[in-house]
């Protein structure tokens, strides 16, 4: 165990192997005053010695004097950088012309018109492809955590803005059941197939239950929050469950708009259903867009 501070300072340096012009450049400080700190002929102030502290990622407590904080065994996160990677700009663009396409060849079926679609639907999925294997590849960014540390995420917004986006979503569920209720029920008068009728079942389920889930997770605030610990992050502030939403929402969509074109022409119940199609995908993939923009937003805090 060091007896003073200067021999404390003097270990975590050379353990790193750096030089003292190395530490001075990156503290601000000249050599020769931390040369002064290491051999005990100057005493260092509180300012300075929190910068030592956070240089050499220690708490500060293990460079007072007459203290037993060890020096090593500290728990180490070997985190991906960055923390969450949401939707880019160029892949929100290609969901977008994907389902302007989709909702025109609804109108008017042109072959033309299909083979577009089909690109985008391509050019996403191979986007999406992309980034997954960068995402694999991200740097990791490596932090230490001694045992009076805290590592935790913490969102810019404040707990009402938090609270607030958290209602807007329960009300995004269930404008989504009603119109997918109309849409399914408008679907199951028109269409004789067996097959056809259990595919859109099927889908209304599926999306009612993620609804339910949802919900239930928001109510219990298991989601969303202004601060989470970090070793929780897997657990509460998981996207896979919105990246899930996204999948199952968009299939529901284009499934809906394929089978729109087998309905009969000119009627109330073509334009009604038409319509309900083009709000429920509105709503499913600006409420993604929205929850993976809030979630890019999480910060790692270390807490002393």
């Amino acid at each position: 165990m060091h007896k003073n501070q200067g021999d404390r300072l003097k270990t975590l340096r050379t353990k790193h192997n750096y030089t003292l012009k190395h530490v001075g450049k990156q503290l601000n400080l000249d050599p020769s005053t931390i040369s002064k700190y290491e051999n005990n002929k100057r005493k260092i102030d509180t300012d300075s010695l929190k910068r030592f502290a956070d240089f050499y990622n220690v708490d500060i407590k293990s460079l007072i004097p007459n203290t037993t904080q060890p020096l090593e065994n500290p728990k180490i996160y070997h985190i991906k950088t960055p923390l969450i990677i949401g939707y880019t700009k160029e892949t929100i663009t290609l969901i977008t012309s994907f389902f302007i396409g989709l909702a025109i060849y609804t109108l008017y079926p042109a072959d033309l018109l299909l083979i577009m679609v089909v690109f985008f639907g391509i050019a996403i999925c191979t986007r999406s492809f992309l980034q997954l294997f960068i995402a694999r590849e991200r740097p990791r960014h490596t932090i230490k955590i001694f045992k009076q540390e805290t590592l935790t995420i913490e969102h810019p917004y404040d707990e009402g803005t938090i609270r607030s986006n958290l209602r807007l979503d329960n009300y995004a569920m269930v404008w989504l059941t009603i119109f997918l209720f109309f849409i399914v029920g408008f679907y199951l008068t028109e269409i004789k197939s067996t097959t056809d009728a259990f595919i859109l079942i099927g889908l209304l389920l599926a999306n009612y239950a993620l609804y339910i889930t949802l919900i239930i997770l928001n109510i219990a605030r298991k989601t969303d929050q202004k601060q989470l610990p970090y070793d929780a992050t897997n657990k509460l502030l998981n996207t896979t469950k919105y990246r899930l939403f996204h999948i199952i929402t968009t299939l529901t969509s284009i499934t809906a708009f394929f089978f729109h074109t087998r309905l009969e022409q000119p009627r109330t119940i073509y334009i009604l259903t038409y319509i309900c199609i083009i709000i429920y995908t509105l709503i499913s993939q600006g409420f993604v867009f929205k929850k993976m923009l809030f979630y890019k937003q999480y910060r790692l805090i270390k807490n002393r």
